[in-house]
């Protein structure tokens, strides 16, 4: 199942397909807290990982954004018990409103 995002033009969660949201969700669930970072995210210039707009949560628009120094602070984020809490509650709101 492929449903990696290629792009990173989904600035809205509501411009995410449902098919998408639901193998985000169901890996946040299987995997219980393990890394999800292939789904949600990309490497960018000189492998700096970046969280797609659409899967930015309220606790990870405050952490730092990366740079030479910390290239991986969002990468590192994206693995934490919070954030997997604050993406399923947003991923299960937008879900329930589409139905």
């Amino acid at each position: 199942m492929n449903t990696h995002i290629e792009n990173d033009d989904y600035d809205d969660i509501k411009t995410v397909t449902t098919k998408t949201l639901t193998h985000v969700l169901n890996s946040l669930d299987e995997n219980n807290g393990g890394r999800i970072s292939h789904l949600i995210g990309w490497y960018g210039h000189v492998s700096r990982f970046h969280i797609y707009n659409c899967f930015d949560t309220e606790s990870s628009s405050r952490i730092r954004e990366p740079s030479r120094a910390w290239p991986y602070s969002k990468l590192k984020h994206s693995s934490t018990i919070k954030y997997h809490k604050q993406l399923a509650e947003m991923i299960r709101e937008e879900l329930k409103s589409r139905k």
